[in-house]
């Protein structure tokens, strides 16, 4: 278990219309839902619906290779459906998901180095734009 609540830090200029002003960033996620493989912790704002999934399970390759510890996390922000002047505007959701995979006889450490990398590179590094640009053109 990660914890009873988890802090969530909003990179949007301004932040979202849910937080209490332009300069907040954090929004803190409440643990929802718990069971043997895994958490849901979640937020309810007036515009958005902040989620976030972990679970964690083992899948074993082939016999004679180690087995595989798999972690799992999805964090998803919903920005809920609005009327006006008689128009809906349905629910839009953004979702991104992650999976570590790191064999018993690994080190989480490393794991760890892996998992900075994959984010600094995708979000914050020297080729962030070209790799979202690519990505949401669906380039590879």
């Amino acid at each position: 278990m990660l914890g009873s609540s988890i802090a969530t830090y909003d990179t949007t200029p301004g932040g979202y219309t849910d937080l209490p002003d332009a300069t907040a960033h954090i929004t803190t996620l409440q643990l929802q839902n718990q069971d043997n493989f895994g958490s849901q912790y979640g937020f309810k704002g007036v515009d958005y619906d902040y989620k976030l999934l972990v679970r964690n399970s083992y899948e074993s390759l082939k016999p004679g290779f180690p087995r595989i510890s798999r972690h799992n996390a999805e964090f998803q922000l919903i920005k809920r459906p609005t009327i006006s002047s008689g128009v809906v505007t349905p629910a839009i959701p953004y979702i991104a998901g992650v999976t570590l995979r790191l064999p018993e006889t690994g080190t989480p450490a490393i794991m760890a180095n892996v998992a900075t990398n994959l984010f600094y590179l995708l979000m914050s590094g020297g080729f962030s734009a070209s790799i979202q640009k690519k990505m949401m053109n669906f380039e590879s």
